[in-house]
């Protein structure tokens, strides 16, 4: 609907509408003031699309920062719950047990010489066992007993020959005690016969009177 304005203008919903006139410089006037118009238009158009592009930017980032808000709660979330470790087992230390007589240098024993007695009473031979090859000559016997005074006696006998080899004593446990013995007995290879007695003390035992003798056979290789 167009509307009267002064001076004989009409205007119209856009723009306003000029009679044109026939004077050139009026011409001029008009042609001037529609050019303002249209770039006024322009102009508003423009500051249009400016603020819509401006109103979906803030849009947008809006929308980022909410969802990296959230991501970054979700992170928050898990992060706090460290992984449980379970500790590791220590290696068990394990101290070599104590053994009350060394170590015999017998070879793993063969099969028991028949008359053998490793053990009489409290006295017994632990090493080398019946049957055993060793390396010689030194040859390791450790065994346990008792006797008067701590005193046991011991010799090797060759089974080939009959004769002794080595003789001497040793010192056990005393008095009913019983305790370990350890000596060496130097011997050349062959088979022999090893006796551990506790000597006679008593009354009518004579000075080769054999109490709790032990014996074992072996080889020295």
């Amino acid at each position: 609907m167009l509307a009267a304005r002064t001076c004989g203008e009409i205007t119209g919903p856009w723009r306003v509408l000029r009679p044109v006139p026939s004077d050139p410089g009026q011409t001029r006037d008009v042609r001037r003031a529609a050019h303002q118009d249209d770039e006024g238009d322009a102009m508003r158009a423009r500051a249009g699309r400016q603020g819509r592009a401006a109103a979906r930017t803030v849009l947008v980032r809006a929308t980022a920062v909410a969802l990296g808000a959230g991501l970054l709660a979700g992170c928050a979330g898990t992060s706090g719950e460290e992984p449980t470790t379970s500790p590791s087992p220590e290696p068990s230390a394990t101290s070599p047990s104590a053994s009350a007589t060394p170590e015999p240098t017998a070879s793993p024993s063969g099969s028991p010489v028949a008359g053998d007695t490793p053990t009489n009473g409290p006295v017994a031979i632990t090493a080398p066992t019946s049957g055993a090859t060793v390396a010689g000559p030194q040859v390791d016997v450790t065994g346990t007993g008792t006797a008067f005074e701590g005193t046991l006696l011991w010799e090797a006998v060759s089974v080939d020959t009959g004769e002794v080899g080595a003789q001497d004593f040793t010192n056990a446990g005393a008095n009913g005690e019983v305790g370990p013995f350890a000596f060496t007995a130097t011997l050349p290879a062959g088979t022999w016969t090893l006796h551990v007695w506790e000597p006679g003390m008593g009354e009518g035992d004579g000075a080769a009177a054999r109490r709790n003798e032990a014996t074992v056979t072996f080889t020295v290789s």
